[in-house]
């Protein structure tokens, strides 16, 4: 049907003004992680993991998460150390990953 082949290009006209990232940033400031998040635009979902070096289950997380973020341009994936956030975070909640759209939380997986 042709209303079904112009909607199709529509939303590939429409995807290519989508911002696109394609890797996993690392937040080494606390203060840039709400600031990446706002200044994201607010179409993308932002997926952020929060981890430690030392815990084993975040090692392998941030390995799955920077082939996912290959593979999935249009999300924008961020990780930040829970102990640079919060000194005394209960690493007990490790890993956890939280997701962002539009600044606001959308998810949160501990």
């Amino acid at each position: 049907p042709v209303g079904l082949q112009k909607r199709i290009l529509e939303l590939q006209q429409e995807s290519l003004n989508w911002p696109q990232y394609g890797s996993v940033t690392e937040i080494t400031d606390p203060l840039q992680y709400p600031e990446f998040i706002d200044a994201t635009d607010p179409r993308v979902n932002v997926v952020c993991h929060i981890y430690e070096t030392h815990v084993p289950s975040c090692q392998t997380l941030n390995e799955i998460l920077a082939d996912v973020a290959r593979t999935m341009p249009y999300v924008r994936f961020l990780r930040v150390r829970a102990l640079a956030l919060k000194k005394d975070f209960d690493l007990v909640g490790l890993p956890c990953l939280v997701m962002y759209r539009g600044g606001r939380l959308v998810r949160n997986w501990t």
